[in-house]
């Protein structure tokens, strides 16, 4: 509180620009008591506003340190980073200055609620990242390099991007989070991430969709109709996954 005002940072909602708060905690003894992205926040009169310029290099600095001292931590950090949560910014803060006083105890502190939501948090991106890694589906597009769209609940396009590049490392391709509008790019050798704005509807390659029928067919044929199961369906493979993944959107069955 600053004269009976609650001190508001305002960030630009990057990871890094958390970071660079944390370091103006350390070296500007800034002490936030509310962190919010610049264009989802309404000014308040009772409100101190303190604006945060990303700075990379400090956010490197503060995220190595991070690493050094618990590394657990720094990942759990960057996970729950991904989280729709409107109060992830503060409880990440709060977790990480924590992990720097406590090091790698930091997750033994479960009486404290940031504690208790940034690993919840992380848990659900990581679980989420990790599903992806089955139900992302590729396409062949004309230019021969592979295309997938997907729209998870947490921004784990990077995690699942570094998925496929151990996976598929040999080929070209592009995961297009259409909810985010961005992309992670590979071109057999780098992965880029970008944003897409409007993407443009992809040329699919001569055969790709009579490929994917013959994929469809296969499943058809292994399905046991009086066996199957949509509620056990559902709580393995989620609908929100299935507009994305060619054997539920032209499925016969």
């Amino acid at each position: 509180m600053l004269d009976g005002r609650t001190v508001t940072v305002v960030i630009d909602g990057s990871f890094d620009g958390l970071l660079t708060t944390i370091f103006a905690r350390y070296y500007d003894k800034l002490t936030p008591d509310e962190i919010v992205v610049h264009d989802m926040y309404q000014q308040r009169l009772d409100a101190e506003y303190v604006f945060i310029d990303t700075d990379t290099e400090k956010a490197q600095r503060v995220f190595g340190a991070l690493a050094n001292v618990a590394q657990e931590a720094a990942e759990n950090a960057f996970y729950a980073f991904t989280s729709p949560d409107e109060g992830k910014y503060m409880d990440i803060f709060r977790y990480i200055l924590l992990a720097f006083s406590k090091k790698g105890a930091v997750d033994r502190y479960l009486k404290l609620d940031y504690v208790r939501n940034v690993l919840q948090m992380r848990r659900y991106a990581g679980t989420e990242a990790h599903k992806l890694h089955g139900f992302v589906r590729f396409a062949q597009t004309r230019s021969g390099v592979l295309y997938s769209e997907i729209a998870p609940v947490n921004d784990v396009l990077y995690f699942v991007a570094l998925h496929f590049t151990e996976r598929l490392i040999s080929e070209a391709w592009v995961i297009h989070d259409v909810k985010r509008k961005k992309a992670a790019i590979y071109d057999a050798k780098e992965l880029v991430l970008t944003d897409t704005g409007n993407f443009a509807n992809i040329d699919l390659a001569p055969g790709e969709e009579q490929f994917q029928d013959l994929f469809i067919g296969f499943l058809e044929s292994l399905a046991i109709k009086d066996r199957i199961n949509p509620k056990l369906q559902r709580q393995l493979l989620p609908n929100r996954y299935r507009p994305y993944m060619a054997e539920f959107t032209r499925m016969r069955i």
